[in-house]
């Protein structure tokens, strides 16, 4: 009698085990993503940052570091397609993943129904704004270069992987291209005035 006993036992415990794997795959995916997210929206703040001289300088490089960048470099507007498809289909992914774990940990709570909702859209709120906003920002610094070449690794290889959303997105909108337009405009201010400033210190 022993014997089947313990067997209910076990089986019992596989609900309990299979839950928190679900979950631990849950948490992986969502910091994954966000990790992601981040290195994505460096590269679209970084790359089409780039001025015509750096762009130059990444193109004539011997350095193995540079081959994504200058394939990414050959058509902005396709590159620009892929980085805003992969932003927003990570922004989904982790999106879905946190609300679902947030629903799991507050849903066993005797919290108000509003208490949660307050507090599930400023965890979600802050993820965003660290991974999207500051973790970017802060990666801008002395080893931009560095971050810079490992994000055109990512963007090439999901930009690879939703390359028919990126062309229907291309085929039915102009977002890419006026997107584009704006970073362009922007980053030639910021080389005129780069220039301006040479010019009187000489």
């Amino acid at each position: 009698m022993d014997i089947p006993l313990l067997s209910i036992l076990d089986c019992a415990d596989i609900p309990e085990i299979g839950g928190t794997v679900i979950l631990a795959v849950g948490v992986t995916i969502a910091l994954v993503s966000y990790l992601l997210l981040a290195f994505v929206s460096f590269f679209e703040s970084e790359f089409f940052s780039l001025n015509s001289n750096e762009i130059a300088e990444i193109k004539i490089s011997d350095d193995k570091r540079f081959e994504r960048l200058k394939q990414l470099s050959e058509n902005p507007i396709k590159t620009l397609g892929g980085v805003i498809c992969t932003r927003y289909t990570l922004i989904v992914i982790a999106l879905m993943t946190t609300t679902l774990l947030l629903w799991h940990f507050l849903d066993k709570t005797i919290l108000h129904i509003a208490v949660k909702w307050i507090i599930g859209v400023a965890a979600i709120s802050i993820l965003f704004t660290l991974f999207a906003e500051y973790l970017p920002q802060k990666m801008a610094g002395k080893q931009s270069q560095k971050f810079l070449c490992k994000s055109a690794q990512i963007v090439r290889f999901f930009g690879f992987l939703l390359t028919p959303f990126t062309k229907l997105l291309m085929l039915k909108s102009g977002i890419v291209e006026r997107r584009l337009e704006s970073r362009t405009q922007h980053s030639a201010a910021i080389e005129d005035i780069s220039e301006s400033l040479n010019r009187s210190d000489g």
